[in-house]
């Protein structure tokens, strides 16, 4: 290859996809092509209005990739340790469950532990899933360490993530990309000039009267989607399986108590967040607009604050679909950040935007199989993601606001449907290598709403009952135990050095 394939880099959008994009880029690329970065004046004050950002265990790798540290990381953005998500009133108003990251249960033989467990149940066995759950005993006390990496402890069967205040987390990526390289340009885009040739983006057209050509742009613009309007990009339609078309954020005083986790409570139109940070407690609603109007929901959320904030709630649109074609001509879109904040997927689908780019870089300024992969590999992804969020709103028993009986009536998507039906069955659950949700994930939502299948893999038979429960106990007591030694999540933030309190 006489030269490499790409002059320079366009990105547009200054939230947390832009910068970590435009980052991760640098990262790799930066020295073989520049990388500049169109921001509006805007996106500042917006990311540091919304709140805070949960993260996803695979944030490990994209921090390896990067050589970030850990710690310096949590220091400067506030953060806190994220165990996974507190469930409450999501099946019936009062039930609750944690769906916590790692392993439900241990290994006991080659058949997997849920099958085992769902025979002890058959059998007259009264304890929860989450009794098997390194993560939920850890949440139930507030306690927190490194998981260790000996797998014959309890320790290894749980991972981690973490809450970042979001403005704070900005600040902390553009400094990053800004010191590998990264121009930074901000200003509005006033026009995108197409090439009349072939439809590509040929420049941008900015409100100072600047003009940025690129051989290739990446639109994080969001909910905005400065680029793909301009070329003509289409979404499927996802808004008759996934309910909720806004999001208010409130900053609060921090609260008294640290949980490792986040909370997800439903409400009668859609559901409510709690992030613990450590400078702060980030309140959010998501909700349904049909059902419900702007005003009211800002009134409930500033009146459930613990204290006054000195700040209006932070209005936000989500978008309930995904692009058609993600990488459509010279156009790379990354809208992970607009889609419904359950499962905490922004940065994941962010990181994992920019990294299968990488890996499908392209080797000259047209390349349609490697776009093509592109595309079927991401639709793939986002349409997995949309089918675990689907599940918590469809799984429910609530009959108490048209909200939820029309998500308890909803038809689902065919892929959904499937996995459901071979659940129900045999208490299967088929997910593949590259999808971000594995079976436990599933378990947990599966099992926390209710959904119990008809019967098991017959394999288990093989082990006698009375031995099975004897593991069963054992590992419950050991779970138990190991928990209540570990320090306080706020003492352990200390004890790391990530803690600026």
């Amino acid at each position: 290859m006489a030269e490499f394939p790409l002059r320079n880099i366009v990105v547009v959008g200054g939230g947390t996809t832009g910068w970590l994009a435009a980052a991760t880029l640098a990262r790799v690329i930066g020295a073989s092509c520049p990388i500049r970065l169109i921001t509006r004046a805007s996106d500042v004050v917006d990311g540091a209005r919304n709140g805070a950002t949960a993260s996803v265990p695979s944030l490990h790798r994209m921090l390896r990739l990067l050589r970030i540290d850990e710690t310096a990381l949590m220091r400067a953005t506030a953060a806190t340790f994220r165990l996974g998500a507190m469930f409450r009133d999501w099946t019936a108003v009062g039930d609750h469950y944690f769906n916590g990251f790692g392993a439900f249960g241990a290994r006991l033989d080659a058949v997997p532990f849920q099958h085992h467990w769902l025979r002890h149940v058959a059998a007259g066995g009264s304890e929860g899933f989450e009794e098997y759950s390194m993560a939920a005993h850890l949440a139930r006390l507030d306690r927190f360490a490194i998981p260790q990496s000996d797998p014959r402890s309890v320790l290894s069967l749980y991972s981690y993530a973490w809450h970042f205040d979001s403005g704070l987390l900005v600040d902390f990526l553009r400094l990053y990309a800004l010191q590998a390289g990264v121009k930074e340009i901000t200003d509005e885009i006033a026009a995108v000039t197409l090439d009349p040739a072939d439809g590509s983006v040929r420049e941008l057209v900015l409100a100072g009267g600047n003009r940025v050509e690129g051989d290739l742009f990446i639109d994080c613009s969001g909910a905005h989607a400065v680029l793909s309007s301009a070329l003509g990009m289409t979404n499927e339609d996802w808004s008759p399986w996934l309910p909720c078309d806004r999001m208010q954020t409130l900053r609060t005083d921090p609260e008294d108590r640290l949980p490792p986790y986040s909370e997800a409570i439903a409400d009668t139109a859609g559901w409510r967040s709690s992030i613990p940070l450590q400078n702060c407690a980030v309140r959010s609603q998501v909700y349904c607009s049909e059902f419900t109007d702007d005003d009211a929901i800002a009134a409930k959320l500033t009146a459930s604050a613990r204290a006054s904030s000195s700040r209006d709630p932070y209005l936000q649109r989500l978008v309930r679909g995904r692009p058609k074609e993600f990488w459509t001509r010279n156009c790379l879109l990354l809208p992970g950040e607009s889609i419904d904040p359950l499962d905490g997927t922004a940065l994941h689908l962010a990181q994992s935007g920019i990294t299968r780019f990488l890996a499908h870089f392209p080797v000259g300024k047209s390349s349609p199989t490697d776009v093509a992969e592109y595309n079927r590999l991401t639709a793939g992804e986002y349409d997995r993601l949309r089918d675990h969020l689907v599940l918590h709103y469809h799984a429910t028993r609530r009959a108490d606001s048209p909200f939820w009986n029309r998500c308890r009536e909803m038809t689902l998507p065919e892929t959904l449907r499937h996995k459901l039906a071979l659940f129900a069955d045999s208490g299967r659950i088929t997910v593949t290598e590259e999808d971000h949700c594995g079976v436990d994930s599933w378990l947990f939502v599966l099992l926390g709403q209710g959904l119990l299948p008809r019967s098991y893999d017959p394999l288990v038979e093989a082990m006698p009952l009375a031995t099975a429960r004897r593991a069963f106990a054992g590992i419950s007591h050991e779970m138990r135990t190991r928990a209540a030694t570990l320090p306080t999540h706020r003492d352990f933030l200390r004890q790391r050095g990530a803690s600026t309190l």
